[in-house]
């Protein structure tokens, strides 16, 4: 995607979580490019990064800490609006369920995830999405709530699908691996999916855009794929350079 000639409005600060899949946020991100004299690719857009302790983190919802994983969300946020960004990015989907304290000790608006994808489903045309993502996010009903106010039914995973998906993120996509096996599991899911009357899959965890390439050298899916890190990152560009978005809220 190209920018537009004038000058960027606001500037993102990025929650980062696992590395690899931030490394995917800064290149979508960073793809809103302009031509230079050599007809080259420039990057224009500025931004801010401030990458938590990761394997805390995990260890922290692993254990049922949520207080503990909250407050290292908001020492990040804490530490970018201290920089001078604009408005936050949170680099996974799980993390929208514990801004608990970010709202009481930062209050720097954020970028919603779940609307740039929901927008999307809605103008392809489709009502009935599919849900891969983690546990407590499926459990928050942060895609839920959102998908209602476009008019769209989310349909959820059986718990057995739920936690083979769950086991999958933090067994392999975290860390950036993709196995063959993990690649079968997406492809079940996604069938799964099919038979219970999806026509369309959310991939609501930002890590499980590692599998899209795989998916996409078997050829085509059954169903169309969602990916909420991309969708997620170029609505921040956007927002960052026309100052205006939908899919901001307050804290």
């Amino acid at each position: 995607m190209t920018l537009r000639d004038e000058p960027q409005r606001l500037i993102p600060g990025l929650v980062g979580l696992s590395a690899h899949t931030d490394c995917v946020y800064l290149k979508a991100l960073h793809s809103f490019t302009v031509r230079d004299a050599h007809g080259k690719g420039v990057s224009r857009l500025k931004l801010l990064y401030s990458s938590l302790n990761f394997e805390e983190l995990v260890e922290n919802t692993r254990t049922g800490r949520w207080d503990a994983a909250e407050q290292q969300i908001a020492d990040a946020a804490a530490a970018l609006k201290a920089g001078g960004a604009d408005f936050l990015l949170i680099c996974a989907n799980t993390a929208y369920a514990l801004l608990g304290r970010t709202r009481e000790q930062v209050r720097l608006p954020v970028l919603d995830i779940a609307e740039p994808v929901c927008h999307a489903l809605k103008s392809a045309g489709l009502r009935a999405p599919g849900l891969l993502s983690t546990v407590k996010t499926e459990e928050s009903g942060l895609y839920q709530r959102c998908a209602e106010k476009f008019g769209l039914k989310v349909i959820s995973p059986s718990f057995e699908l739920a936690q083979s998906i769950q086991q999958l993120i933090l067994e392999e996509l975290i860390s950036g691996e993709v196995s063959e096996l993990g690649v079968q599991l997406i492809r079940s899911a996604i069938g799964w999916f099919a038979d219970h009357g999806a026509d369309s899959l959310i991939l609501g965890c930002t890590d499980l855009t590692h599998v899209v390439s795989h998916l996409e050298q078997g050829g085509d899916t059954d169903l169309p794929l969602f990916d909420s890190t991309r969708l997620h990152a170029a609505a921040a560009a956007e927002f960052a350079l026309s100052g205006e978005a939908k899919t901001v809220y307050t804290l």
